[in-house]
């Protein structure tokens, strides 16, 4: 049965995928850049965590936004409006 999935395991799904890590990780870095300027900058972490908090509220709704926007528009469609 796993015969059939080894066509896919190959060197360019390999890259494929690390390269899909690596331009993801920025992404995931966000809040905690964001807490730990927060807190730098004020001393608290209840502020820090707000303002983490409120930059992944805006980040989930505008993502909806920017995905229908690119189902209309398409990727190279930003350009056009």
């Amino acid at each position: 049965m796993l015969e059939h999935y080894r066509a896919i395991f190959t060197r360019a799904t390999a890259a494929f995928s690390l390269t899909g890590l690596v331009a993801r990780l920025p992404i995931s870095m966000v809040g905690l850049g964001i807490v730990l300027l927060a807190e730098h900058e004020t001393g608290s972490y209840a502020f820090a965590g707000a303002v983490s908090a409120v930059a992944l509220l805006f980040n989930a709704v505008f993502a909806i936004v920017q995905g229908r926007l690119l189902d209309r528009f398409g990727q190279g469609g930003c350009c056009r409006w």
